[in-house]
């Protein structure tokens, strides 16, 4: 019964370092993108003189915030954990990177 609690402890020290680590690269992520979101909400409203129409300067808005988010998540797939023993865990895409609801589900590393 003492070795099997023994195993059980360590998967839940596992489990919970893991659970930490990505709420703490989830919260990292949001806020990059919410800084980039606000980056170019205030590039859009000071109106870039190039460019025409209202319509042409959301697109461009747009793009700009669509390269932001993309390399926010290539940061994230290249991002790799250690628990205490020294192991490392690499965390595992987002099964969906639709731009509106990116980053809701993940699946298990």
């Amino acid at each position: 019964m003492t070795q099997n609690s023994s195993g059980l402890s360590k998967i839940t020290e596992k489990f919970n370092t893991l659970q930490k680590a990505r709420r703490e690269t989830l919260e990292n992520i949001l806020k990059k993108v919410q800084e980039a979101r606000e980056k170019i909400n205030k590039e859009y409203s000071c109106r870039n003189k190039n460019v025409r129409t209202v319509k042409d300067q959301k697109n461009v808005a747009m793009n700009k915030t669509n390269k932001e988010i993309e390399n926010i998540v290539a940061d994230f797939e290249k991002l790799e954990l250690e628990d205490s023993k020294g192991r490392r865990y690499k965390l595992q895409k987002p099964i969906s990177c639709n731009k509106s609801n990116m980053l809701r589900t993940f699946r298990k590393p």
